[in-house]
């Protein structure tokens, strides 16, 4: 009754559509037992299953506690970084005659399932599916990447990067273990441009108002209906410059949040800070091993 009171207020649903099941239980065969027990007791306490953009976002709530701060500790995963792709699964559709390709990323926040998010809307209807890979982005047992510590000013920096500590630069964070980047490099789906890539052997991320440069540890993407994007920086109250999921290109796009048509803004990272911030660096060595 409950949970039927909880969908008529909120809408949604309280079960997964047979393509999603199919997709978490795919996944959930790969666990080892410990894990396979937290999950079970994770799913046992979702009330509602919201979806977004057409169904590309399936997202996981608990109508008693909606920011599910009173789990106890033996019901969340050691994984308790803010945004965790944990897998990410092929699924192969056939519908209205034709045959498709997905993939769906299984996302945890701070130790719990969170969201499954489609690369593309399912519109799977009546039709065939069946799940035909898995990869594995990381283990839900182990304890999350942290992010790289505050690095006292002043700061040696190089290239672009060093001309930019001459304009007020906050919270530098020291570079994460190649071990780390490698492991979390895993989990985007898409190419990341040059000159964002050698910035991470130096840092990983700033504030420099009033922008912040995202590093690995802290990227997280957004589902939209045009497609689904990693946020790389985010300028207040403005924007955000972000790669399109797949995108083997390294284009960056600037997201306006008052529009929603995407800007292209090139393959430099440090090109579209400064158009977007009207940063007067010298970054004649990144421009030219990154042109637009």
């Amino acid at each position: 009754m409950k949970r039927l009171l909880v969908r008529l207020i909120y809408g949604g649903s309280s079960k997964l559509r047979p393509y999603e099941q199919a997709c978490l239980d795919y996944w959930k065969d790969s666990l080892p037992a410990e894990a396979i027990c937290i999950l079970n007791r994770q799913l046992k306490r979702f009330d509602l299953i919201k979806r977004y953009s057409k169904g590309k976002l399936v997202v996981f709530y608990w109508s008693d506690d909606w920011s599910f701060s009173s789990w106890p500790a033996e019901d969340l995963f050691p994984q308790h970084g803010e945004e965790v792709r944990v897998a990410r699964i092929k699924l192969s559709v056939f519908s209205g005659g034709k045959k498709r390709n997905l993939k769906v990323e299984i996302v945890f926040h701070r130790g719990r399932l969170s969201s499954l998010e489609f690369n593309a809307p399912p519109k799977i209807g009546k039709g065939k599916f069946e799940v035909i890979g898995l990869d594995k982005l990381a283990d839900p047992l182990a304890v999350e990447v942290s992010s790289g510590h505050t690095l006292e000013t002043p700061v040696k920096l190089t290239g672009w990067l060093g001309e930019l500590v001459k304009i007020e630069v906050l919270n530098i964070k020291s570079p994460l273990l190649s071990a780390e980047q490698e492991m979390l490099l895993k989990q985007i789906d898409a190419t990341l441009p040059v000159d964002y890539i050698e910035m991470l052997k130096q840092v990983d991320g700033f504030e420099c108002v009033p922008c912040t440069v995202f590093g690995l540890s802290a990227i997280r993407k957004v589902v939209r209906p045009d497609g689904n994007y990693y946020i790389l920086a985010e300028i207040a109250e403005k924007g955000d410059i972000a790669v399109l999921q797949e995108s083997k290109t390294a284009m960056l796009f600037y997201l306006a949040y008052e529009s929603d048509e995407a800007e292209t803004m090139g393959t430099s990272f440090t090109s579209t800070l400064r158009n977007k911030l009207g940063w007067r660096i010298d970054n004649t060595s990144s421009q030219k091993s990154q042109p637009d």
